[in-house]
């Protein structure tokens, strides 16, 4: 089958599977937009995957960027970083169960609808008032 015939998010899962079946086996994934061309269910099935994936390759480590609440959704909020530059352009990253509200919020909440609500903006209050 030609790779035009293939959706995108298609391609990105093999990208991603052939990446780690690869012959020299990587210690470290790094995934951009990992949703990109998925759909929602298929997004949540790629988290679950490769959470998987780590059972057999206990020292692979994921690091990825999503604008997905559906990928939040099978993440902890202890395994989300969320990331705010501030006015000189300088990045400050917080756990997104760090928020102030999360441990409520979670109460009721998914972790996708709670980063949803909240955004990243507190990052850099919480930045500044930790300063």
């Amino acid at each position: 089958m030609p790779a035009e015939a293939i959706s995108d998010g298609s391609i990105v899962t093999l990208g991603i599977l052939a990446a780690i079946f690869s012959h020299e086996e990587p210690d470290l994934l790094l995934i951009d937009d990992v949703e990109q061309g998925l759909h929602p269910e298929a997004q949540r099935e790629l988290i679950q995957q490769l959470r998987k994936l780590l059972d057999v390759f206990p020292e692979l480590q994921i690091v990825m960027t999503t604008h997905s609440p559906y990928v939040a959704d099978e993440l902890e909020p202890e395994e989300i970083y969320l990331i705010k530059a501030d006015t000189d352009g300088i990045a400050q990253a917080k756990r997104l169960s760090e928020h102030p509200d999360a441990h409520e919020a979670l109460k009721l909440l998914t972790t996708g609808e709670f980063w949803s609500a909240v955004g990243e903006d507190w990052v850099l209050e919480a930045a500044n008032a930790s300063a």
